[in-house]
């Protein structure tokens, strides 16, 4: 029963953690696997982007990120580009939860 129990904890744990955003920011464009520019108009953007210090906040493909500093733990790795021409994705960053979001859904395979 207790094998039972625990591994169905486990198997909860990783379906809830497949698609999280969390981050990893990466000064080596040849590691990305999103080039991002980040703009501060709201307009411009293709995702809306909240970041939250908490990793466990961050599931699914919502617009919710984690930045981690660990290679191992990451879902992507983003190199952030100053050069609007560059990008795969531009984000604009909002304090606000309820904001975050894809305004832009045929770039949200990027994050899948």
């Amino acid at each position: 029963m207790k094998l039972f129990l625990a591994t169905c904890v486990l198997l909860l744990g990783l379906g809830l953690s497949a698609h999280a955003q969390r981050i990893y920011v990466t000064e080596n464009w040849g590691e990305r696997d999103v080039t991002v520019y980040v703009t501060e108009n709201w307009g411009e953007a293709d995702l809306v982007v909240y970041v939250t210090q908490n990793w466990g906040e961050s599931s699914g493909n919502d617009g919710t990120w984690y930045f981690t500093k660990n290679w191992g733990e990451r879902d992507k790795a983003v190199y952030f580009t100053k050069n609007w021409g560059e990008r795969d994705l531009a984000v604009y960053y909002t304090k606000n939860w309820g904001e975050r979001g894809w305004r832009n859904t045929s770039k949200k395979h990027l994050f899948e």
